[in-house]
């Protein structure tokens, strides 16, 4: 009791396990065209290609959540929707986790390329008891892909090809974002 009779509960809690300040979003950019960085702009935003050429595309997105209960991960999946009379995705996707430092990359296999309806490729994170391998928690998966060019594809600089990319992840309450 403090000195005038009234009680003070002094509890602490860890928040920022529990928290992520910043959105959890995916970016995309072109690292290459038929395997050369010459006609890609210094960004990855643009690109120069032609019809049947094949453009090295990276998406990367920083996992959420941690070991904190009510904070693992139960599904975390990166999507890419192509136009498919101007793109063609090449079925070739390879997937790496950063270190703690965003830096070095390493490739992981446990992952699957899906299909859903409303893109189409998506990279699912694998499962083992409900929930994505911890380790993976505040770290950049990066994915790499291709995709041919096609003849219906915008040639002109005034227009774009459209390539939209998402993000799915569900937190241990079930809910999505």
């Amino acid at each position: 009791a403090n000195d005038d009779g009234t009680y003070t509960n002094d509890y602490s809690a860890d928040l920022a396990g529990k928290i992520n300040p910043s959105p959890v979003k995916v970016t995309k950019k072109i690292t290459a065209v038929n395997n050369a960085t010459t006609n890609v702009k210094a960004d990855g935003a643009v690109a120069s290609a032609s019809v049947d050429d094949d453009v090295k595309f990276e998406l990367t997105a920083t996992v959420p959540g941690s070991n904190q209960v009510g904070n693992k991960v139960k599904s975390f999946e990166i999507l890419d929707k192509m136009t498919a009379t101007e793109l063609q995705f090449n079925n070739d996707a390879a997937v790496y986790v950063s270190d703690e430092q965003g830096k070095n990359y390493t490739k992981i296999s446990d992952y699957k390329v899906t299909t859903p309806s409303d893109a189409t490729f998506g990279i699912s994170l694998n499962t083992t008891d409900g929930y994505i391998n911890s380790t993976y928690y505040g770290k950049t998966i990066k994915v790499e892909f291709t995709a041919k060019v096609l003849s219906g594809a915008k040639v002109s600089t005034a227009g774009s090809n459209d390539n939209t990319d998402s993000l799915k992840y569900t937190n241990e309450a079930g809910a999505p974002y």
